[in-house]
């Protein structure tokens, strides 16, 4: 899996993985991508379906091979994390002026916000 997502980082193709639970799925396409990032000093982004697998990633895997792979990569990756729109409070919805979000569709690119902006 993870020549796959480097040969995919390298040449933009997409690429779909499935494998069990417990496999090393994280280590697979996170190393490939901390590389490619350092390599092309730029940003990798990696998005999840759960918080849980967001707090997995930032509080114990990327820390973990940003200290494995520092020596080899010349330098100490970084990383953050940044939450989905549900996570933030939004002022209409607080005041309760705000219609209810429509179902998230993925991969819709017509799909927009209550307010009809994109």
């Amino acid at each position: 899996m993870a020549e796959a997502v480097r040969h995919s980082l390298e040449t933009g193709q997409h690429l779909a993985v499935q494998a069990g639970t417990g496999t090393g799925k994280s280590l697979a396409y996170l190393v490939p991508a901390i590389r490619h990032a350092v390599e092309q000093d730029t940003t990798v982004v990696v998005s999840t379906a759960t918080i849980a697998l967001q707090r997995q990633l930032i509080d114990r895997d990327l820390p973990r091979l940003a200290g494995a792979l520092t020596s080899s990569l010349g330098r100490a990756p970084v990383f953050a994390i940044l939450k989905g729109r549900r996570n933030y409070l939004c002022l209409l919805r607080a005041q309760g002026d705000a219609p209810a979000e429509p179902e998230d569709t993925l991969f819709d690119p017509a799909a927009t916000s209550v307010t009809g902006r994109p």
